[in-house]
């Protein structure tokens, strides 16, 4: 993460900040003051006075300070204003160390601030929650929602500055969001949830599904679309969800993810392998030969040429509409649970222990980024080859505007 905490004290009292980790308390981590000064030899590391300032540097490039989290900064700030005379310690919790800040309860803090830092590769937005988001969707630039645990809905219409929460009205868990133009969207998820908003999010509503988990959700067009899942299921709508009809898949893998390229041609891919075509419009699907493992989420640019991504790093392309699947060297063993691709050249993917690829040849050869996390990354959107999102647990959402790189 990159930001900035600003803490004055205005009080008339002196003030002792410690920055210190909860599992190991004798060893502080190191602050960097405004004089310069790096205190790292005891667990207060500084006393301040009155009118004293110092920066606590988290993620920058001139300090050495870390920490490595998936919370968001405004989060860390309502925790640490909220404390009070009466109330002198603050959890940060880590991906892999819990962090405390501790101040000495000599004086109090008076006000609090945070600055992102600008910059190039990806950088983390504030999404306001902690719920694991599992798909990012934008229509353009500025506009997007993400969906994830406990029903959870975000949306922003500044190009993720700032994500607003909205109602649902469900708890279940959300795996998929689809939107055909700025008002109307889906969303689908477990127990066979189904959601559609005609403004935008402002309000969902529940369709009947008839069927059990739902991964994945894609439309072709405001009535046209299909839904798949749990036990090979696919479902097609012709009238935007007002009824939803099984289509027979021919198989019983789990399907996480569905994709289409106009309104008779589309696949899915699942558990062992399994990789469906359909040239009807989805009235007969027919399996196809992917030589790997579970494969979470296929991508087409057009009726040739697609990829799909999984299990262990696997990568697949078809240049030939999935007749034959060729195996790419991605360069990890990180599982990758989401693919997506500009054009035939350009394309990332991301997955496990905050891994993001890149590829500027169609997949031949695939380049690890930098995405300052550690921590899942279930979803990746992009809307030009510089202007792209990721989603993942804890709410952590990431941002580039330079392609990631």
């Amino acid at each position: 993460m990159n930001w900035q905490l600003n803490i004055k004290n205005n009080t008339n009292s002196k003030l002792r900040l410690g920055l210190l980790d909860a599992s190991n308390p004798s060893k502080p981590i190191s602050i960097i003051t405004n004089t310069g000064y790096d205190y790292v030899d005891v667990p207060y590391q500084a006393t301040y006075y009155s009118g004293d300032s110092f920066d606590v540097v988290i993620g920058g490039n001139n300090y050495n300070v870390t920490l490595t989290s998936s919370y968001t900064p405004e989060q860390v700030c309502e925790l640490l204003t909220d404390l009070g005379l009466g109330f002198w310690g603050s959890s940060y919790v880590g991906s892999n160390t819990r962090f405390t800040f501790v101040p000495s309860g000599e004086g109090r803090l008076s006000s609090m601030t945070y600055t992102p830092f600008s910059g190039t590769g990806w950088n983390a937005q504030s999404s306001g929650t902690v719920s694991y988001l599992f798909s990012i969707f934008f229509t353009d630039s500025n506009t997007g929602w993400a969906c994830g645990l406990n029903g959870a809905i975000l949306k922003t219409t500044n190009g993720g500055s700032t994500w607003v929460a909205q109602s649902s009205d469900t708890t279940n868990l959300l795996y998929s969001i689809f939107f055909t133009d700025s008002n109307t969207g889906w969303c689908c998820g477990e127990y066979g949830t189904i959601l559609k908003t005609t403004n935008g999010g402002t309000t969902w509503v529940a369709q009947s599904s008839g069927t059990s988990d739902l991964y994945s959700i894609f439309f072709t067009d405001s009535n046209t679309g299909w839904a798949c899942g749990l036990n090979g299921a696919i479902l097609k709508t012709t009238n935007g969800g007002s009824t939803w009809v099984a289509q027979s898949s021919g198989t019983t893998n789990l399907l996480y993810s569905i994709f289409f390229t106009d309104s008779n041609t589309g696949w899915a891919c699942g558990l062992n392998g399994a990789i469906l075509k359909t040239t009807n419009g989805g009235s007969t699907w027919v399996a196809q030969s992917s030589g790997t493992t579970n494969l979470y989420s296929i991508f087409f640019i057009d009726s040739n040429t697609g990829w799909a991504c999984g299990l262990n790093g696997a990568i697949l392309k078809t240049t030939n509409g999935g007749t034959t699947w060729s195996a790419q060297s991605s360069g990890t063993t990180n599982h990758l649970y989401s693919i997506f691709f500009i054009d035939s050249n350009t394309g990332w993917a991301c997955g496990l222990n905050g891994a993001i690829l890149k590829t500027t040849n169609g997949g031949t050869t695939w380049v690890a980024q930098s995405s300052g996390t550690s921590e899942i990354l279930y979803s990746i959107f992009f809307t030009d080859s510089n202007t792209g999102w990721a989603c993942g647990v804890i709410g952590l959402i990431l941002h580039t505007t330079t392609g990631g790189d």
